[in-house]
């Protein structure tokens, strides 16, 4: 906890939607409320109905509801550059954190920036986007940049994000600090027997290997469903690839449909639960033979942090960071490449020993995140 005066923290979370961005901000407010409640917290939201979301209910923290910019993307960034400036200094805010990559950019209120969207300087995954995309992702990029070089301080949540930045567009790393996510307590052996119950009972799955991940491209269903069907015929029968996830692409999920309809023997066997409720998914992941994680651009990903709290056996892609954040408790594979992946699972499958070791190995190195540890790190740079 920092020690000395109390200062009044705003955070931005207009732009928080779902997945990793929502996750990430439920826990900071609620473990920095915690860590120091001598602080109040001024949370901006688009809607009061968000509040839901959010698991602190202290005193401290105070939340604001700002209609204006759910109005649309370009009403946002209107709002935020031009408005919300002046509602800062209204509510006598010292200090903001802008927590989706963008900062203040007209204006000099102090704010910390954490860059949490990496896909704005992949510019592989950026060429295969449509025009309009494309446009919008650079414009991050110089948005993203320059608010970096704008901000007080500037939080990245890897150290393959932080160098990568730092040295492409020559940031001072001193300005800059590495402050991971971490791993809330649900998502910690041990597990309640009743949990494992309710899952068999509504989901009637037994034997899966588990891929939890909302759909997009760069999350490479298409490639690990391919990989999956092309080992099917050497595997048990009734062992299943389970993904669950909320489908965000249109395009690209009808995709990897067709692939399934093209293989009509083996459709049965991958299964979309779509959504599924927070408090099933540590027996998700618990229960799984292994759990597989393809994404090919992350930043700190949640879920398998989550997946490693819970003893899952890792088998993951090898593009940074997941080598970073997993270190030895995986086993790893060229996500691009269907025929890598489906000789991993193979080895998976067919090892028990080496998934028990994963396993251990993912308990143990799941224990160096911390959500509690998040928030400290993030108050000291508040007060640098």
């Amino acid at each position: 906890m920092i020690k000395g005066r109390s200062i009044n923290i705003g955070i931005n979370t207009t732009s928080a939607v779902a997945g990793g961005g929502v996750t990430y901000l439920n826990n900071l407010i609620k473990w920095m409320s915690r860590c120091n409640a001598s602080n109040r917290y001024y949370i901006y939201l688009k809607h009061k109905s968000v509040i839901r979301r959010f698991k602190s209910k202290r005193k401290s923290c105070k939340w604001i509801e700002c209609r204006f910019p759910s109005i649309s993307p370009v009403f946002r960034v209107f709002w935020e550059q031009f408005i919300f400036p002046l509602r800062l200094k209204h509510d006598n805010v010292h200090i903001l954190i802008c927590p989706a990559n963008i900062g203040l950019l007209f204006s000099r209120f102090p704010f910390v920036v954490v860059v949490q969207n990496m896909a704005v300087f992949d510019n592989n995954f950026i060429k295969h986007e449509k025009s309009l995309q494309k446009l919008r992702l650079y414009l991050l990029r110089i948005l993203t940049v320059w608010s970096i070089r704008r901000a007080k301080r500037v939080i990245f949540i890897s150290k393959n994000a932080q160098m990568k930045v730092c040295k492409e567009y020559n940031i001072e790393q001193g300005k800059t600090d590495l402050v991971y996510h971490g791993s809330d307590k649900q998502f910690c052996l041990p597990l309640n027997e009743e949990g494992f119950e309710r899952v068999k009972e509504e989901y009637k799955i037994d034997k899966y290997i588990l891929y939890v991940s909302n759909i997009y491209r760069y999350k490479n269903f298409y490639e690990l469903v391919l990989a999956f069907l092309k080992i099917k015929d050497r595997i048990d029968n009734g062992i299943e690839l389970v993904l669950a996830g909320v489908n965000y692409d249109d395009i690209y999920y009808n995709k990897v449909k067709k692939l399934l309809d093209k293989n009509s023997n083996s459709r049965n066997s991958v299964r979309f639960l779509g959504h599924v409720p927070n408090d099933l998914l540590p027996f998700f992941y618990a229960n799984a033979m292994f759990f597989v994680y393809p994404s090919t651009i992350e930043n700190c990903p949640n879920i398998l942090i989550e997946a490693m709290g819970c003893g899952s056996a890792i088998l993951s892609s090898n593009i940074e960071p997941m080598p970073e954040i997993c270190q030895d408790a995986s086993l790893y594979f060229d996500p691009n490449d269907p025929d890598d992946i489906g000789e991993k699972m193979l080895e998976m499958i067919k090892s028990e020993e080496l998934r028990g070791k994963l396993s251990k190995k993912a308990l143990e190195r799941s224990l160096y995140f911390s959500w509690e540890r998040c928030a400290n790190e993030t108050l000291i740079q508040l007060a640098i």
